[in-house]
C-alpha cells in the first residue's frame, strides 16, 4: 500500500508538469502531539506518556472553471511502535485519507457534486465531524450534492461505511440524508435543519432517522447556539427507537482586555428507561464529541460511555488572553446521566463527576500553532464505583506545521 500510494502521488506530479493548463497546489500538515495519560483514576501509578504524530500531503488541482479534485495522503504513528525502524517500513497506518472530485454547474444549475473519499462537517460536528484532534481522523466514502440557493445551501449525502460484498448487499451500513444551511436568512439568526438516515440493509436490523436544527443566534455582545434533534425507526424487529438532545450554549463578549468571554451551558442527550419498550438513549452518530464532552475524552462513545443513560453536560466556559497572543480558554463540566445507574452494592446514582479543562492556543509563527491542554477529573459516584476514587488527569502538548 505505501508503495502504491508513493508511486501514485510522484505520478501526479509528473502529470502536473506535463499538463500546465491544470492548476495544482500542494497543501500538508504535520502535527506532532505529546500526551500525558492518567485517566485510571488511581493516584498511585505514574502519567503514561505517549507521541502522536500524523504528516498529511494533499494535492488540490484545477483542470476548469467548472472541474476540480483533491488527494491527501496521511500518514499516523505511534513513537515506538514498529519494532525497528531500521527494519520495520510497513507503515500499517498509512493511507488515502481523501480523494473526491467536484463538479460544479451541474445541468446549468447551481448544483455541485462532490463524489470520492472526502472529510465531512455538518454544523458545528455534533452528530457529523472530521473528528481532527484524532490522530486518523474520518472521512466518508460517497457523495454530495450541493445545491446553493439566496439563502444558503443544502447538501444531499449518500455514504456507504460498511461493504461487504454481499449478495442483496446483505449487512451494509448506509448514511444518507440531507444537510441545509440557511445562514443567509437573516443577518443574526443563522438556522440550519438535517435529516440523516443510518440503516443496516438487512430488515428487522437498524434503521434510524436522525432530524433537527441547529441555530446560531447573535445579538449585540452575546452570540448563543440551540440545537434540537430527534431519532426515532427500530434498533432492531422487536425495539423502536425514541430519542433526542437538547443543546442551549451562549456567551457572553466582554471586550479586548484580558477577559474576552464568559458563558456557559448545557447539553441534554436522552437516556434509555428499561422499564419502558422504546430505545431511548441517544446516540451521537459521527460527531466530533472531543469538542463537546470534555477533552479528557471519557464521553467519546455516547451512549456507550454513558451506561446507555443518556448525558447532562452543565458548564460555564471562560476565554482570555493575558498576553494578547495566547488564547486561554477555561472550562468547568459538570457530568450527570439522565437515568438512573445502578452501582456495584445494588443502590442508584447518576453522579459522573466533575472535569475541569484548561487549554492554551498560541501561533509561535506563520503555519506553526502551538497548543497545550489539562484535563482535572472528579469523579462522582458512577465513577467511583466503575472506575476508581481518585482524581484523574489528562494532559498534552501539540506542535503543527501547515503549509
Amino acid at each position: 500500500m505505501r508503495k502504491v500510494l508513493l508511486f501514485w502521488l510522484i505520478g501526479l506530479m509528473a502529470l502536473t508538469s506535463l499538463y500546465a493548463q491544470t492548476s495544482v497546489k500542494f497543501t500538508g500538515q504535520i502535527r506532532h502531539r505529546l500526551e500525558f495519560n492518567g485517566n485510571d483514576f488511581n493516584s498511585e501509578t505514574d502519567l503514561v506518556n505517549y507521541n502522536f504524530l500524523r504528516t498529511r500531503i494533499g494535492a488540490q488541482f484545477t483542470a476548469s472553471d467548472r472541474v476540480s479534485g483533491f488527494i491527501q495522503i496521511q500518514d499516523s504513528r505511534v513513537f515506538g511502535t514498529e519494532t525497528s525502524t531500521l527494519t520495520d517500513g510497513t507503515a500499517d497506518a498509512l493511507d488515502m485519507h481523501q480523494a473526491y472530485l467536484v463538479v460544479r454547474d451541474l445541468f446549468n444549475m447551481p448544483l455541485q457534486m462532490k463524489l470520492g473519499r472526502q472529510e465531512v462537517i455538518f454544523g458545528n460536528q455534533r452528530l457529523i465531524g472530521a473528528v481532527g484532534w484524532h490522530n486518523i481522523g474520518r472521512s466518508f466514502d460517497g457523495v454530495q450534492m450541493i445545491y446553493e440557493t439566496g439563502k444558503g445551501s443544502v447538501s444531499f449525502f449518500d455514504f456507504k461505511t460498511v461493504e461487504t460484498f454481499n449478495a442483496g448487499d446483505l449487512n451494509d451500513f448506509n448514511v444518507a440524508g440531507f444537510w441545509a444551511n440557511l445562514s443567509k436568512m437573516h443577518e443574526k439568526i443563522h438556522p440550519q435543519l438535517f435529516g440523516i438516515w443510518d440503516r443496516v440493509t438487512n430488515a428487522g436490523t437498524l434503521s434510524r432517522l436522525t432530524f433537527g436544527t441547529q441555530t446560531d443566534m447573535t445579538f449585540n455582545n452575546i452570540s448563543a447556539t440551540l440545537e434540537a434533534a430527534y431519532q426515532t425507526g427500530q434498533l432492531s424487529s422487536t425495539t423502536d427507537i425514541a430519542a433526542y438532545l437538547f443543546a442551549l450554549n451562549a456567551a457572553y463578549k466582554l471586550g479586548d482586555g484580558f477577559l474576552k468571554s464568559v458563558g456557559g451551558g448545557i447539553d441534554y442527550l436522552s437516556g434509555n428507561d428499561p422499564n419502558t419498550s422504546e430505545y431511548e438513549a441517544f446516540n451521537t452518530l459521527y460527531a466530533t464529541n472531543h469538542k463537546w464532552y470534555g477533552i479528557a475524552d471519557f464521553f467519546l462513545n455516547v451512549p456507550l460511555h454513558s451506561f446507555g443513560a443518556g448525558l447532562s453536560d452543565i458548564k460555564i466556559k471562560a476565554v482570555m488572553d493575558p498576553t494578547g497572543s495566547m488564547k486561554t480558554i477555561l472550562v468547568f463540566h459538570k457530568f450527570m446521566a439522565n437515568q438512573d445507574i445502578t452501582l456495584l452494592d445494588g443502590s442508584k446514582d447518576t453522579d459522573f463527576g466533575n472535569e475541569f479543562d484548561l487549554i492554551v492556543n498560541r501561533k509561535i509563527a506563520e503555519g506553526l500553532a502551538f497548543q497545550a491542554g489539562l484535563a482535572y477529573f472528579m469523579p462522582g459516584k458512577v465513577f467511583e464505583d466503575y472506575k476508581g476514587k481518585d482524581a484523574s488527569i489528562f494532559a498534552y502538548i501539540s506542535t503543527a506545521v501547515n503549509f
